[in-house]
């Protein structure tokens, strides 16, 4: 006699306001990591898992880049059984599969941020911006990588601020199908321009820019 639909999704604005208002909202807040463990426990006994036991660190990885989705969690899962031995699966394995950016390609771009500015320092970030596209680096998850790094890190808040910004703008751009390469390299020469006491301002104009000198090298100390 009735018909009835239950909508999830992650984003509820991607969802058109005709369809929110006939429907009831429910929030369901990211799962603890103690709670995807024991999740994660009940699925392998019942896939015939019995005997899989997995170390600390990879349980603690997955929960990381899963931020607490529980439906991400369970399809990660899933790749994993079916292109290696789940028995066997560490670290470095699940990186590889999910296309994760590795911790020294992460250090080095780091650290061709924060060098003097000059004409070679920007062609090796052009240049080391090229080489994660062309492996294959998810564009996203870099931005996600850099913002992890600069919350956690002890940079003046003034600092973070002016990198937050930037990158929310670029995260939207490039969600709307803007150019991986122009916009990461927007993104790394803006906070190459910032740690060397530049601050780029966009105009009216979206093809011209003006830098000015600021105070950020006392924010940086």
């Amino acid at each position: 006699e009735s018909t009835r639909f239950i909508l999830i999704c992650n984003q509820l604005t991607k969802i058109i306001d005709p369809l929110i208002s006939r429907c009831g909202k429910y929030t369901f807040l990211p799962v603890s990591y103690q709670n995807m463990m024991n999740m994660m426990t009940k699925i392998f006994i019942k896939e015939k898992y019995n005997d899989l036991e997995l170390p600390d660190e990879v349980y603690k990885y997955i929960y990381t880049y899963t931020k607490g989705d529980m439906r991400k969690t369970i399809s990660l899962f899933q790749r994993l059984c079916y292109s290696t031995d789940i028995h066997k699966i560490t670290v470095d394995k699940i990186s590889e599969i999910i296309g994760d950016i590795p911790a020294h390609i992460l250090k080095e771009l780091l650290t061709l941020l924060t060098q003097d500015i000059s004409n070679n320092s920007v062609i090796e970030i052009t240049r080391k911006t090229n080489e994660l596209i062309l492996n294959g680096y998810n564009s996203l998850e870099v931005i996600n990588h850099i913002f992890t790094y600069y919350l956690n890190s002890n940079f003046n808040d003034d600092i973070k601020a002016h990198i937050f910004r930037k990158a929310s703008e670029i995260d939207s751009k490039l969600n709307n199908d803007c150019s991986d390469m122009v916009q990461l390299n927007n993104l790394f020469l803006f906070m190459h321009s910032l740690f060397n006491g530049y601050v780029v301002t966009e105009k009216n104009n979206p093809y011209t820019v003006t830098t000015y000198f600021d105070e950020t090298l006392e924010l940086l100390q």
